[in-house]
Parts: C-alpha cells; sequence; structure tokens
C-alpha cells in the first residue's frame, strides 16, 4: 500500500495491534497477514476513527487513480472483518451506516516503532579522507552502479509488463474466464456478478490489468443495460481508460468508448493482433455491425467465440449477423448453441422473436409464455424490438406501437428504424414504411439486407424501374455474369419478379424455373417454408390455382407472417398481389388471421384461468 506521511507505523485497535509497513494485524491468538488494499482500508479507518466515511472518500483513499466501483469496497470490508472476527449484524469494530458508508466504532492510537539498529554499519571519523588518486575509482564505481541500476530497472519494467497482462496463476486465469462468462451471458444479473468477480481480482492481484480492462467493458455492458445510468457507467469506464500503464489495451478501450459515445470510426489495426481480449473484440464486432460493416463484424465475432467458447452472448450476437447475412440456417444453429448455453426457454418472446423459426405452433407457445411470465422490467433495445415484432406477428399492431413508442430525435438504430418500418407496412403505410427503409439503407450504407429491403419496398410501391435501377446500381443480384448454379430465393425472386414487370419475362421464367426446381429439391416434401415460396413464383407467374394451393398447404403446415423476415402481412405481399381480387385468396386470409386471433385469445384465457 502507499502510505502518506501521517500514517503512522501502528496502531493500537483495542486488542489488536496493527503494523502498517508489515500488512499485519497482531492479536492474542497470532498474527494476521492482510492483503496491501485490506490493510490500506483499515488505516484509512483508523486515521478517521469514530467518524463516518462514505464509499467515495474510500475509493479515492484506496483507488486514488481509479474508478472502481461499491463492490470492491464491500468485497475488502468483508475481507478486513473476517480478518478481525467482526460481524455485520453485530459490529465490534466496523459498522455500515446504509448507503452512506462506514464508521469504525472504536478509537485508534497511534504507535511509533523505532527502526532497528543495524550494528553492522560502520560509522566514519571526522579524520577520515580520501586521497586524490581514489577519486577516479569511485566515480568509475557510480557509473557503474548507475548503469546497473538502469539496466535492472529496465529488465524489471519489461518483467512488470509482462506480468500485468498474464495471469499471475491458474486460478487466476479460471476467474477471469469465469468472469467473462458471466458478462456474457446475457442478462444483468451475469453482468453484476462479473464486475464484482473482477474488483475481486484486481484487489488480489493490482498489477495485473486484465481485469481492471476487462472490468471497463463490465461498465459498457452495465451502461447498454440499463440506459437510464448510461453516462454513470460511462464515466467509470473513460476512468480505467485514462490509465497509461494499460498500453495497448488502454487504446483500444479509449477507441471503443470513443466510437459509442460520438458514433466516431475505429483504426481497424488496433485490432489486428492475436492478443486482443474478448470483451474488445466484441465491442469492436458490436461498433462494426452497427456501421454496416457486417462482415467484418462476423469476424470479430468469430475470433471472440474462439476465445470464449462457453460465452451464450457471442453465440446470440453471431446468429443475429448470420441472420443479417441471409445465412438463415447458421443462424438458427449459432443461436441453438446460444440456447443450449444460456438454458433459455424457446418460448421467451423477448429474447426468441427474429431467432427461431416462426411458426403457428412457436408463435403459440410464445404468447402462453407472454401471458404467464411477468416481463422484465427495462426491455434493452433489441429486446423492445424483438416484441413489437411478436406482436405485429399476432396482429397487434397499436400494442406493437406502444412497446417501441416513438423513434428517437437522436440517429435510431436500425433495429428501431425497422421495426417502425414493419409497423407502417402493417397499417399499409407503405411510403413511411419504404421512408423509415430508406433512412436505415443511408445510415448502414454496407449491409445488403438493407439495401435489398428498399428495392422490396419500392416493388410493393409499384416503383419498378426505380427499384430494377437500385437492385443492380447496389449489386444485390449480380447481373453482369453468368447465373450461378445456386440462386438464394431472397434476391433472385424479387430479380424475376422485377424483370416480369420491366418487361423482360424470358429471363424472369428462367429464373423462376429453376427456383422451383431448386425448392423441390432442397426442401422436406411439406415444408411449411418451401411451400410458402413456391406459393409466391407460382402467383408471380400468374399460376393462381397452383399457387392457392401451395398457400393453403403452407398455412396448414404452420406458417405464419414473420414480421422480422418482412413487414407486410398476407394480404399485402407484393408476392400475391396478382391475387388480391381472388375470392378464394381473400377467403385464405380472413381463415388465417381469425387462426391467429384465436391463437392469442386461447393463451389469453389459458392463462387467466391458472
Amino acid at each position: 500500500m502507499e502510505n502518506d506521511n501521517n500514517t503512522a507505523q501502528a496502531y493500537q485497535l483495542g486488542p489488536l495491534k496493527i503494523k502498517v509497513k508489515e500488512n499485519v494485524v497482531s492479536s492474542e491468538q497470532g498474527d494476521i497477514v492482510l492483503l496491501p488494499k485490506v490493510m490500506a482500508l483499515l488505516v484509512y479507518l483508523c486515521k478517521n476513527a469514530q467518524q463516518v466515511v462514505t464509499f467515495d472518500e474510500l475509493n479515492h483513499a484506496i483507488w486514488p487513480k481509479e474508478i472502481v466501483g461499491d463492490n470492491a469496497i464491500y468485497n475488502l470490508v468483508g475481507q478486513l472483518r473476517k480478518a478481525l472476527g467482526d460481524k455485520a449484524s453485530k459490529p465490534t469494530y466496523i459498522q455500515t451506516v446504509s448507503k452512506v458508508g462506514y464508521r469504525l466504532l472504536i478509537a485508534a492510537t497511534p504507535l511509533n516503532i523505532e527502526p532497528p539498529i543495524n550494528n553492522s554499519t560502520p560509522s566514519l571519523s571526522a579524520t577520515d579522507t580520501t586521497a586524490p588518486y581514489d577519486k577516479p575509482k569511485k566515480k568509475i564505481g557510480l557509473l557503474g552502479f548507475l548503469f546497473f541500476i538502469i539496466a535492472i530497472s529496465a529488465f524489471t519494467a519489461i518483467v512488470s509488463s509482462k506480468k500485468r497482462h498474464q495471469a499471475p496463476n491458474k486460478e487466476a486465469a479460471a476467474q477471469i474466464q469465469l468472469a467473462r462468462y458471466q458478462l456474457y451471458r446475457d442478462d444483468s444479473d451475469g453482468v453484476d456478478q462479473a464486475i464484482e468477480r473482477l474488483q475481486t481480482l484486481i484487489v488480489s492481484n493490482p498489477e495485473w490489468t486484465v481485469p481492471k480492462v476487462e472490468l471497463a467493458y463490465s461498465f459498457l455492458r452495465k451502461a447498454a443495460l440499463a440506459p437510464n445510468d448510461r453516462e454513470f457507467w460511462t464515466n467509470k469506464a473513460i476512468a480505467i481508460a485514462s490509465q497509461s500503464k494499460l498500453g495497448n489495451e488502454g487504446k483500444r478501450l479509449s477507441a471503443v468508448v470513443n466510437a459509442k459515445r460520438q458514433s466516431t470510426f475505429i483504426d481497424g489495426s488496433l485490432f489486428e493482433a492475436t492478443d486482443v481480449l474478448t470483451s474488445a473484440r466484441l465491442a469492436y464486432s458490436d461498433i462494426l455491425f452497427a456501421q454496416g460493416k457486417i462482415e467484418k463484424a462476423f469476424e470479430q465475432a468469430s475470433l471472440a467465440k474462439t476465445q470464449c467458447v462457453d460465452c451464450p452472448y457471442v453465440y446470440r450476437k453471431i446468429a443475429t449477423i448470420e441472420m443479417v447475412l441471409g445465412r438463415v440456417q447458421e443462424g438458427f444453429n449459432s443461436f441453438s448453441q446460444y440456447r443450449q448455453l444460456i438454458n433459455k426457454t424457446s418460448n421467451h418472446p423477448v429474447n426468441n422473436a427474429g431467432y427461431v423459426k416462426l411458426t403457428k405452433q412457436s408463435l403459440a407457445a410464445m404468447a402462453k409464455w407472454h401471458f404467464e411470465t411477468p416481463l422484465p422490467t427495462t426491455l434493452l433495445g433489441h429486446q423492445r424490438n424483438a416484441l413489437a415484432l411478436f406482436y405485429l406477428s399476432l396482429g397487434l399492431i397499436e400494442r406493437a406501437e406502444e412497446t417501441v413508442g416513438r423513434l428517437s430525435n437522436q440517429r435510431p438504430s436500425f433495429y428501431d428504424l425497422y421495426t417502425h418500418a414493419a409497423i407502417a407496412g402493417a397499417k399499409g403505410d407503405v411510403n413511411t414504411s419504404y421512408a423509415l427503409l430508406k433512412q436505415r439503407q443511408r445510415d448502414y450504407p454496407n449491409n445488403d439486407r438493407f439495401k435489398l429491403s428498399v428495392v422490396y419496398a419500392l416493388w410493393q410501391l409499384g416503383e419498378f424501374e426505380k427499384a430494377m435501377s437500385l437492385l443492380r446500381q447496389h449489386e444485390v443480384v449480380s447481373t453482369s455474369r453468368p447465373m450461378p448454379d445456386y440462386l438464394p430465393f431472397e434476391t433472385w425472386s424479387v430479380y424475376a419478379a422485377l424483370l416480369t414487370k420491366t418487361g423482360n419475362k424470358k429471363d424472369a421464367n428462367t429464373i423462376f424455373a429453376k427456383l422451383e426446381k431448386q425448392l423441390l429439391a432442397s426442401y422436406t416434401l411439406d415444408s411449411q417454408e418451401a411451400d410458402i415460396r413456391l406459393a409466391s413464383i407460382y402467383a408471380l407467374q400468374g399460376k393462381t390455382n397452383e399457387a392457392l394451393s401451395e398457400l393453403n398447404t403452407a398455412i396448414a403446415q404452420g406458417w405464419v407472417s414473420d414480421f422480422n423476415q418482412n413487414w407486410w402481412y398476407l394480404q399485402d405481399s407484393p408476392y400475391f398481389v396478382t391475387l388480391s381480387d381472388n375470392e378464394r385468396f381473400q377467403h385464405i386470409v380472413t381463415d388465417y388471421h381469425r387462426s391467429i386471433n384465436a391463437l392469442y385469445e386461447n393463451a389469453k384465457q389459458t392463462a387467466s384461468q391458472r
């Protein structure tokens, strides 16, 4: 610990003798050795005996250049009480002053201990002199000694720096990995546990920089989980980032904090090293994702997964990125791993809407869970939007609007822009939907799925030439090269539809034929996903009976309007616009909505009977 000039060398505290420099508390039962920070706490209490000392005072006294949070103080007080044989419920020494701090109940008497006399040190007499010829030798000896000291200092600094970055032992390494798991468990309790564990590691390993950096990222996660206290937790992270001894980790941390606060771009070279911490990679991935650099975000998240294979949040993040990239099956697989690690129910609409394959069965299970289980008091941005999309799939437009509220005047997230576009689409307001999707694409220009959304919206508006021009401009479909062996349905179906509308039915029919062949060959028969897609391309070709037949089959197999995948109800789909006046199609739509409403009411009634 760092002693100031006003700190006594020892204190008498009732029957206890506190030896400050030795970090020892002596009693009749023997000596107890304290950790330096625990002794620093005890000394500060002794210097302010019988007075209330606040959490802020203790934080400043024990960590003068850091902000580590109240949990670190709780931990130190717990260790000190254990060493003194004290109890919080019936204190002899340390009293808790609720929500303020602590008070040392008895007076602490400073003791001055004389330093031991070293008899082996020779004394110099007044007659001792040094001959002139001895001086050069002494000067050379002094220079040599100085060089030796400098060399030792440099070596010590290198070793010390290495120690600061490496786990001091296997137990510490295990603890830091557990803290990462807790931090990226994907809930508030896990973050709190991570913060407490990291603060404990900092107390017991003050020279080790890794837990300090991880603690800063924990504060950033806390800021995201507690929007009302975002500034408070962000400032705690900034305080850690400002410490020069953190080296490259500090530079990366500062870059992440600045990017999150000011939406600035990050120098990617900072994250090219192999020793980048898991938390840094995930934070960087978040920023890349928000900026529309989806492939790069995926690379960083995948690297983070290799560093923390048991962190559930990493798999959910990867699942989200894979979905946005159009790798739907991979996304479901990653989300399945997330659910296994987190042990979350598959019926939780807040966490699962948009990640699980939505069918009538899964929608019914989510509705049942929704009525039987209280929602979290505070929803994160992505959770709020997932819940709104769940309501839209149930046909509850007003409920969805209440959930997301109005768009922020500040730069909205891509989640918010999409959800509001989906709400507008559900209400049949295609113009507003298009404007919001266009804003999302403009704000996040490097995301192919966002580009495709604007093309879809223009198609839905009947702006076929404009949609085709944008599709080619953004190279959503590579029209300059020969047709590939495999045609992704999401892009090539709309391309074929636009070819039809702009007069090139020959090429459109070639694409439709290939898509039909793929669907029939690639999917299990009676798959609701294959059936709805077959119905879509039959409708686009004017094959009304085939389209209605496949649509009936899809709905019977459990198909529902998944508002994470599109932003319109069945009757408003541009795929089925040619069927809008067909009486049989209208009956299908009416029966579909009736069945979804019955699903919702059954879940509500079942919950009310319990």
